[in-house]
């Protein structure tokens, strides 16, 4: 997101596929892991979902660090990703983030 200043800052959330709500968000100056990790413990520490879970994103780097994998393992859930060059299996996540 551009900012009045001239700088630049990252978004990134978690949507409940059901309901439509972002369940976990997180803004930031990079878009790091910690951003993504930040805002998916957001999200499960106020859902407290059941095991089973089912987390899915894009290939970015900061979906497949060790660190998201083992909070993700944590809270017994499951990661699924989209292939790669399938733009079309992240739809939902991109749908809504289109400005409009």
């Amino acid at each position: 997101m551009p900012l009045a200043n001239g700088g630049f800052a990252y978004l990134t959330t978690w949507i409940d596929l059901f309901s439509r709500y972002v369940v976990g968000w997180q803004v930031g100056k990079t878009m790091e892991e910690e951003l993504v990790i930040e805002a998916l413990q957001n999200g499960l520490q106020t859902r407290k979902p059941t095991p089973g879970l089912i987390l899915h994103s894009d290939r970015g780097g900061q979906y497949v660090s060790k660190k998201l994998r083992a909070l993700i393992k944590k809270w017994k859930c499951n990661q699924s990703m989209s292939r790669a060059d399938q733009v079309y299996d992240n739809a939902e996540s991109d749908d809504t983030h289109v400005a409009g």
